[in-house]
């Protein structure tokens, strides 16, 4: 694959650079001043990965610039504990001993943390998001957001509600206009971003992709039965208490576990066919000016990447992370386009207000991407 992404008919031209053996280093260093930290280091570690994945990314051959700090990150970090995660852990006491005799009031309780946690892990997402475009600069122009983190967070809470009433046909419809709202909230400079997706658009690929991925689990059922009959296996009696492992047993759970194994992969395999449709089209709603954008993401690339980084993760311990951001990055902006104009010179330094932390209820509750 090319260094950096072409595009036919103008616009802007993305590139990624970054290589996973030129982090190597990186990652390692990171890990072991973490451990010799107690984890303190993680933050100035996340801020140096940072800085190497934005250097990494060009637009018009023109590398982005971060100029957040991990010493903003650490106090980001603390301020949350103090002011949220602490609080929430007398509440979780009080919940696990209310608990055992489930008096109705503790369920009021339980019900209203939900609650609250929702809309607190929605504005920590909101809040980091708006830490990260404003310590991201290209061409010396800032990135940052408007918006209220706190309305956010209450939309998410009223969609999530919806989704329940609905039995998750309300989901297309959440995406679209949680993701319109962050979008037309972003600003480079003094340009704001405008999208316009709607849910209905995403409603059908989803039903579609619903329909599709309960239809896996049946036919994957019925191969069972069948693999159970022409086997001449009925379901056997498995005492907990003294399991035996005769054949009869080894082979009806090999049955089953494979049949449930082979379910999850062929509706895995139906939802990255509906991602990579939700993903590009969130993408091509999205503009700037003249500009339009657009992704080509596709269902089988998608499931390398997404898979691939799960077991980098996992397998490594999480000193992969950098690895898995790597290979994230490339993805991205090797299949992301643009189409139309925009004027670069014209565009002045925004006004918005840039915050001084952002990250800490997100990092906390590990609802950070990057």
């Amino acid at each position: 694959m090319a260094e950096d992404a072409t595009q036919a008919g103008g616009g802007l031209v993305f590139g990624q650079t970054a290589r996973a053996r030129d982090i190597v280093g990186l990652a390692f260093a990171n890990f072991l001043l973490s451990l010799v930290s107690l984890t303190v280091y993680r933050f100035w570690a996340r801020t140096r990965v940072r800085r190497y994945l934005w250097r990494k990314t060009t637009i018009d051959g023109e590398p982005l610039d971060y100029a957040g700090r991990g010493s903003e990150l650490l106090l980001s970090f603390a301020g949350a504990t103090v002011v949220f995660f602490i609080p929430l852990a007398f509440v979780n006491l009080y919940v696990g001993f209310g608990a055992q005799s489930m008096q109705e009031e503790t369920l009021y309780v339980i019900a209203a943390a939900y609650a609250v946690m929702t809309v607190v892990g929605n504005f920590g997402v909101y809040a980091a998001r708006g830490y990260l475009l404003s310590r991201s600069r290209w061409r010396g122009i800032r990135f940052g957001q408007s918006g209220s983190g706190i309305a956010y967070g209450l939309l998410a809470l009223l969609y999530l509600v919806l989704c329940v009433l609905t039995l998750g046909l309300f989901v297309p419809y959440m995406t679209a206009r949680l993701t319109g709202r962050k979008r037309r909230n972003t600003w480079l400079g003094d340009r704001r971003f405008d999208f316009d997706g709607k849910g209905g658009d995403l409603f059908w690929p989803y039903l579609l992709s619903v329909l599709a991925s309960v239809g896996a689990t049946f036919v994957a059922l019925q191969v069972l039965f069948g693999l159970l009959t022409a086997a001449g296996l009925a379901t056997p009696e498995i005492d907990p208490d003294n399991v035996v492992f005769d054949r009869e047993t080894v082979l009806f759970l090999a049955a089953v576990y494979g049949t449930m194994i082979a379910s999850l992969m062929l509706g895995s395999l139906v939802w990255y066919f509906y991602r990579a449709f939700e993903m590009n089209y969130l993408a091509g709603r999205t503009s700037l000016g003249g500009l339009r954008f657009r992704l080509k993401a596709t269902a089988l690339s998608l499931a390398w990447l997404e898979i691939g980084n799960f077991f980098i993760i996992v397998l490594t311990l999480t000193i992969g992370l950098p690895f898995a951001q790597v290979r994230t990055m490339r993805y991205v902006f090797h299949r992301l386009e643009t189409e139309g104009a925009l004027d670069i010179d014209s565009i002045g330094q925004g006004r918005e207000r840039v915050p001084f932390v952002g990250e800490g209820i997100a990092d906390g509750l590990g609802l950070l991407q990057i």
